[in-house]
């Protein structure tokens, strides 16, 4: 379940993003990680699709074990793209962060996109899903993953997002 590499051609919009780090050290069950919170800025009002002022975030997980111990330098990590089921109207926590560690202690690099729900409505999550594509490509070199091996997870409206995104991608809007 890779995301063809020709949805590159799509994701080179003039999205902007922001980036601010707060690092928690997680020692749940064993696996010590830190998370790095990038802040998606999205040019919503080309589509009148977001209604309020909440911006999507992708937390990036560094699992500190996987780096130190299991990965050569040279060897570059699948990543994954986990979003939360919720219905479309919150975000399930028990679907976001444990899924993520789950892909961590299996060497996969977890990425936790908390995207918009209501009041906002199509295209904002789904343009949101792009951006946080596009961020782990032009970042893949620092991330340690490869470009290539990007799958999108999720858990009900987060699984309608994930095979929207594998459905839509060559869409003009995104």
């Amino acid at each position: 379940c890779e995301i063809s590499s020709d949805i590159n051609n799509i994701l080179k919009m003039c999205y902007m993003y922001t980036i601010f780090i707060s690092t928690i050290k997680c020692t749940k069950r064993g696996l010590e990680m830190t998370r790095e919170v990038i802040k998606l800025n999205i040019p919503y009002e080309k589509f009148d699709c977001k209604k309020d002022d909440i911006s999507a975030n992708l937390t990036v997980f560094h699992d500190m074990e996987y780096e130190q111990d299991q990965f050569e330098e040279c060897e570059k990590r699948p990543a994954v793209i986990v979003c939360p089921g919720g219905a479309y109207f919150f975000l399930c926590e028990r679907e976001a962060e444990p899924i993520a560690r789950e892909f961590a202690m299996n060497g996969v690099r977890p990425f936790l996109l908390e995207y918009s729900v209501l009041p906002n409505k199509f295209p904002a999550a789904l343009m949101e899903v792009a951006q946080a594509i596009r961020y782990v490509r032009e970042h893949s070199e620092e991330l340690g993953v490869d470009k290539d091996r990007i799958l999108v997870s999720g858990s009900s409206a987060g699984g309608h997002l994930a095979a929207s995104i594998g459905t839509l991608w060559n869409e003009p809007f995104l």
